[in-house]
């Protein structure tokens, strides 16, 4: 469904990725074989289940930031911490498959308060301590690539020789 065209251009595009992460985050782990979900590559790093496990674990966090632009004028956020808000051993006790339920679960309540969003509340403003600009566009567009940057990154560990 198209949005309004008084809506920043790139709103259609992130909502529609947005949309399709899910998916292709369930389809890509019915297809990985159990045994190689807690594999490690050579290259160290995190393993396949770790990657699904953050996707689903980090999401509660990105809603309450978009919950906060919804009621707050110029919210002002803290820098998040993987390894300090979900460290690896927490990460190992989440079960891939309600990882992906949940996953799920959240991305449908992001592109829920992101649709409530009004054209001029796409640039509002915010305060965070990593970023020059901060707003509900910055953090759609974050999250969009954030899924991309996991799902890339399972693929290649599922995949590579």
């Amino acid at each position: 469904m198209p949005v309004d065209p008084t809506f920043p251009p790139i709103v259609d595009t992130l909502l529609a990725a947005l949309e399709r992460s899910p998916d292709i985050l369930e389809d890509m782990a019915s297809r990985i074989e159990p045994d190689q979900r807690r594999a490690r590559s050579d290259r160290g790093g995190w393993t396949l289940h770790d990657h699904v496990a953050h996707l689903a674990a980090c999401h509660p966090m990105m809603n309450d930031r978009l919950q906060r632009f919804i009621d707050e004028e110029n919210p002002v956020f803290e820098a998040y911490d993987p390894d300090r808000e979900t460290p690896p051993e927490s990460l190992a006790a989440i079960d891939v498959d309600a990882a992906v339920t949940a996953f799920r679960k959240h991305r449908e309540t992001a592109l829920h308060l992101l649709r409530t969003l009004v054209p001029a509340d796409w640039d509002r403003e915010a305060t965070h301590p990593e970023y020059a600009a901060y707003s509900p566009l910055v953090l759609a567009r974050h999250i969009a690539l954030h899924d991309g940057i996991h799902l890339y990154r399972i693929e290649d560990l599922w995949l590579a020789r």
